[in-house]
């Protein structure tokens, strides 16, 4: 249901980070090896991190709303 997809949506940030994490080394390997940088997979490497940035944004935006919700529960019953 919905809420397996809020559980498992941190995991996308992971993800992201692995990837990025990937195209980075392979940078840097790139750059020992002949001294050059690929722009194409620098852009990728950084799309990575920007998606991952927003995911993590996400991530605490959930948080946030069900601390809210906790919250509303709480006084809502009393």
């Amino acid at each position: 249901g919905l809420g397996d997809v809020y559980k498992r949506q941190p995991l996308v940030q992971v993800l992201f980070d692995w990837l990025e994490n990937y195209t980075l080394g392979f940078l840097a390997q790139q750059y020992l090896v002949d001294g050059t940088i690929s722009s194409s997979i620098a852009d990728l490497a950084s799309a990575f991190c920007m998606i991952k940035w927003a995911f993590s944004g996400l991530t605490y935006a959930l948080i946030l709303v069900g601390v809210i919700l906790l919250i509303y529960r709480f006084f809502k019953v009393k």
